[in-house]
């Protein structure tokens, strides 16, 4: 029995390993606690994306967020140049922040310690508003890492995909993997 154990857990480390659809909405792993809303994606490039922090000082944990999200949106965009048509304004901060409160308005959650929220605050073919607000820094950090999961490469373009998500651990402790560890960011001494 204890092989047969084994060999699952294996057999679904290695579905990880090899990319395989990890998980709904196919997009952000592990898995989002809640997932509210999925809207259509829209195209993207590094000058048509601005993050907003609220106060305006990030903590190191979410300078090293937009530092991760940045980065990719630049090597993804290098890859497929595109035409970006609309703007992305993303807002990122603590779910108590009021800049961040006024934003989620009654839709505002409840998150442990490390949880976040993204809410899709307004779309239209001009562009999109985006609230990541966080319980921690921390939870600021994941949202902005997964707002990053939710870039996508296709058609010679770099898109973003837009969801509604509620997230946190299920264990108090996260586990990082080496996926980090070739990773030149500050800020990671939070973790």
């Amino acid at each position: 029995m204890l092989k047969i154990c084994l060999w699952v857990w294996l057999a679904a480390i290695s579905s990880l390993a090899l990319g395989m659809d990890t998980g709904a909405i196919g997009r952000i792993y592990p898995e989002p606690q809640k997932i509210l809303a999925e809207y259509a994606a829209m195209p993207v490039g590094p000058e048509n994306v601005e993050i907003i922090f609220h106060p305006e000082t990030p903590s190191p944990a979410a300078e090293a967020g937009r530092k991760l999200y940045r980065r990719s949106l630049q090597e993804m965009a290098a890859e497929n140049p595109g035409h970006p048509s609309g703007r992305l304004e993303v807002h990122v901060g603590l779910c108590s922040d009021p800049a961040i409160a006024e934003k989620f308005g009654d839709r505002a959650p409840e998150l442990p310690e490390q949880g976040y929220a993204i809410r899709v605050i307004e779309h239209s073919p001009a562009g999109a508003v985006v609230a990541i607000g966080g319980s921690d820094a921390r939870g600021i950090f994941y949202g902005l890492a997964s707002l990053r999961q939710l870039l996508e490469a296709r058609d010679g373009q770099v898109w973003q995909n837009l969801v509604e998500v509620d997230d946190f651990p299920v264990w108090p402790s996260r586990f990082v993997s080496d996926y980090f560890s070739n990773a030149s960011l500050d800020g990671f001494q939070f973790l």
